[in-house]
């Protein structure tokens, strides 16, 4: 590594990292994940007929890493919760005890599980709300895939989420492992149609300007033409 010309870092976190052991900062560049914008009709979902329901939505591995039994217990708090839907998509060795929480906390009115989909920007698209919980996260694809179709994010206070999440902005960020600050969050995003519309609008300006792929296509054709 320390022979290398360039060193690309995903996230704030890994770079912050790199440095902290020494390697030279005049190699490490900033070059994230980058996303397919023609998958995520975001236009269609804003101009298309929407639920009764707000519908939150969670995308990824079902693992303790992710956070997704503190989104079950934050779900659990809402006092709104009558009114929305969570669905969680995606398997992993904590389904079975996840679905046995929901069980337990009488949540299954509201709270859905998908299992694995092929078809994610037909989820996002039905979708008011991005959850992402998560204890740990690099840079996360399933929040670049949800600001992408134009979606406010809920996200915990962590590398990576950070990278992505302008507090206020495009969404809100709370503490990780705290159901309370997380339901505080999704309570108000449940319950203000109007501010997850402009926060969706923002997300989806973040990833035109920073994460489609044309933008980060040209970064490393920069990088490997040694031009940054």
């Amino acid at each position: 590594i320390r022979r290398s010309d360039y060193i690309q870092c995903i996230s704030q976190f890994t770079r912050k990292m790199l440095v902290d052991r020494g390697y030279p900062e005049h190699k490490i560049h900033m070059i994230p994940n980058g996303v397919d914008l023609s998958r995520f009709d975001f236009q269609r979902r804003l101009l298309g007929p929407r639920e009764m329901s707000p519908i939150v939505v969670y995308i990824g591995r079902l693992r303790q890493i992710k956070g997704v039994d503190i989104l079950i217990a934050a779900w659990g708090k809402l006092t709104n919760k009558r009114r929305a839907r969570l669905l969680i998509a995606g398997d992993g060795p904590a389904k079975e005890d996840l679905e046995k929480k929901v069980q337990q906390m009488e949540l299954s009115d509201s709270v859905q599980f998908l299992g694995v989909i092929k078809e994610i920007p037909d989820l996002l698209h039905r979708a008011d709300i991005y959850v992402q919980p998560s204890r740990q996260e690099g840079l996360p694809n399933s929040v670049l895939e949800a600001m992408a179709m134009g979606l406010p994010i809920v996200a915990t206070r962590i590398s990576g989420n950070e990278d992505l999440v302008a507090e206020g902005e495009n969404g809100l960020l709370v503490p990780p492992q705290d159901p309370e600050k997380l339901a505080h969050a999704l309570s108000e995003l449940i319950d203000d149609a109007g501010r997850r519309q402009k926060m969706g609008l923002y997300s989806r300006r973040i990833i035109e300007d920073k994460y489609a792929f044309t933008v980060v296509a040209d970064l490393l054709v920069r990088a490997y033409r040694r031009q940054l």
